[in-house]
């Protein structure tokens, strides 16, 4: 399952169709601070984020960067971004 973080709506729907063919599960949410709030209810595979948006963006590392088994409901994956 892959989350996409990105708040326009046409990059959104190019992606999405772009991951439609090849079967990828997506779940799409409008900003960072909503992706963060997924991430805490559900395990993803993959974090797509856009580097410029309102309220938390990609250029943010720490937020993404701490251990998988230090975000409420991952599993263990890695250690480190």
């Amino acid at each position: 399952m892959v989350l996409l973080a990105e708040d326009h709506p046409t990059n959104q729907k190019v992606i999405q169709l772009i991951l439609d063919t090849a079967g990828v599960e997506l779940e799409i949410v409008e900003n960072g601070a909503l992706a963060l709030e997924r991430l805490a209810r559900e395990p993803f595979d993959l974090v797509l984020m856009d580097m410029q948006m309102p309220e938390l963006d990609g250029c943010r590392p720490p937020a993404w960067c701490a251990p998988a088994s230090a975000r409420p409901g991952s599993a263990a994956r890695r250690s480190s971004c």
